[in-house]
């Protein structure tokens, strides 16, 4: 973990099935898929994401993820809680 004042960087490791059920956060989000695919819950249907993908969600907005394959996905929360 990376952490500032104003923000911190979260690395998360997910095996095949294993998921971060949807919440929410009083701070901005983004997600980088480092590795893997998963499926991201959000307020919507989930949708199919994989390596290189980028998603933001704004402050107070619903998101979680489920792995499909092995996971790795880089969080990025500011500011920081």
């Amino acid at each position: 973990m990376r952490c500032a004042s104003d923000w911190k960087e979260i690395p998360f490791c997910l095996e095949p099935g294993q998921q971060i059920l949807p919440h929410t956060s009083t701070s901005a989000v983004s997600l980088y898929v480092v590795e893997g695919e998963a499926t991201l819950h959000g307020s919507g249907e989930g949708t199919a994401v994989k390596a290189g993908t980028l998603v933001t969600y704004e402050p107070e907005e619903s998101h979680g993820w489920r792995a499909e394959t092995r996971l790795v996905v880089l969080a990025t929360i500011a500011p920081a809680p």
